[in-house]
C-alpha cells in the first residue's frame, strides 16, 4: 500500500514539473491592477477564551526631549477576550495617500454576533506626573476602570508627521469604537474626592423608541468615531476635504519660562454617548445624554501644576 502511495505520488510530481504552462499561472500585474489590492494585505487572528493577568510596579511614558513623564505605578490589568469575527491586523493607504497601520475587529453585515467578547479591568493605584526639571513627581491620583466591554472597534495610526509635512513628533490616529463601561473612578486628590461613571455607553446612536430614563432599554447602533485619518475612503461626517486626526503628542509650554513641556490630546469626533449615573465631588448627577453630537475641536492639555 505504501509502496503504490509513493508511485502515484512520484508520477503527479513529474507531471506537475513537465506539464506545459497553462492560463491558471500567475501573471504580471499592470499599475492599475496593483492600486486595486491596497489595503488587502494583512493577517487575521482568532481568539477563544484568553485571559490575561497583569501586574506592574510602574510603566512611564517619556519625552525623550526633556525627559518629562507620565508615570503610572502599581498597576493591575485583568482581559477575558473572545473572537467572533477575527482581529486584522493590516495596511491601509487613503484618498490622501498616508499609509497607516489597522488594527481592527468589526461586525459585518448581516452578522448578528459581537465582533468581541471582551471583557476588561484595570487599576492605577498611583498615576502621577514627573518634572524632569526639578526631579519631582505630581500626583494625579489613581484611575480604575470596571467592565470596559467593546463589542466592536477600529484603530487606524500614522506618524503625525506624515500627515502635517513637518518635522513633527507624536501620533495622529483614528478610532471607532462600539462599547459599554460598567464603571469608571477617577480619584483625584488626597480626600478622595472623583469622577465617576456607571453605566457608559458609546456608539454611533441608539435606536428609536427606548426610554432615556430606564438603561435597560438603551440599544447601541454603529460605531463612535475619534479622529478621521479614512481608512475605507468612507465620509464619518468630517470634512471629507482633508483629515482631521486624532492626536497624541507632547509639546513645550511656551508661556513657561523654563520651557517644560506637557501632553496634548486633540479629538475631534462623533457620535452618541449616554451614562447611566454621573459623580462628582460626591454628588450624584443622574444619567447624561448626548446623541448625534459632533466635535470638531476637542483640545485636552495635561499640564503639571
Amino acid at each position: 500500500m505504501r509502496t503504490a502511495f509513493l508511485s502515484i505520488f512520484f508520477f503527479f510530481f513529474l507531471l506537475s514539473i513537465f506539464s506545459p504552462a497553462t492560463a491558471s499561472l500567475p501573471l504580471p500585474m499592470n499599475d492599475a491592477e496593483l492600486d486595486d489590492v491596497r489595503g488587502q494585505s494583512g493577517i487575521a487572528v482568532a481568539i477563544s477564551d484568553l485571559k490575561v493577568y497583569l501586574f506592574d510596579d510602574g510603566l512611564s511614558i517619556e519625552d525623550t526631549t526633556d525627559l518629562n513623564r507620565i508615570e503610572l505605578r502599581d498597576a493591575k490589568l485583568f482581559i477575558h477576550l473572545e473572537t467572533n469575527i477575527p482581529f486584522t491586523l493590516r495596511i491601509y493607504q487613503n484618498q490622501w495617500n498616508y499609509s497607516m497601520i489597522a488594527l481592527e475587529a468589526i461586525r459585518y453585515p448581516g452578522i448578528d454576533l459581537p465582533a468581541l467578547e471582551m471583557d476588561i479591568d484595570a487599576h492605577v493605584n498611583d498615576f502621577s506626573f514627573f518634572d524632569a526639571d526639578t526631579s519631582t513627581a505630581i500626583s494625579l491620583g489613581s484611575l480604575h476602570v470596571t467592565g470596559f466591554s467593546p463589542s466592536e472597534f477600529g484603530l487606524y495610526a500614522a506618524p503625525l508627521a506624515t500627515m502635517q509635512h513637518q518635522a513633527v513628533s507624536g501620533i495622529g490616529f483614528q478610532l471607532e469604537a462600539r462599547l459599554n463601561i460598567e464603571e469608571f473612578r477617577w480619584i483625584y486628590n488626597e480626600d478622595g474626592e472623583q469622577l465617576g461613571f456607571t453605566d457608559l455607553y458609546l456608539a454611533n446612536s441608539f435606536l428609536a423608541g427606548d426610554d432615556y430614563t430606564d438603561p435597560d432599554t438603551w440599544i447601541p447602533d454603529g460605531r463612535f468615531a475619534i479622529g478621521r485619518i479614512d481608512p475605507r475612503d468612507d465620509d464619518l461626517g468630517f470634512d471629507s476635504t482633508r483629515p482631521a486626526p486624532a492626536t497624541f503628542h507632547v509639546v513645550e509650554d511656551p508661556l513657561d519660562a523654563y520651557n517644560r513641556s506637557f501632553l496634548r490630546v486633540q479629538l475631534p469626533m462623533e457620535g452618541s454617548l449616554r451614562i447611566a449615573e454621573t459623580e462628582l465631588g460626591g454628588k450624584n448627577f443622574g444619567p447624561v445624554i448626548i446623541d448625534g453630537f459632533h466635535a470638531h475641536h476637542f483640545q485636552v492639555d495635561m499640564v503639571p501644576w
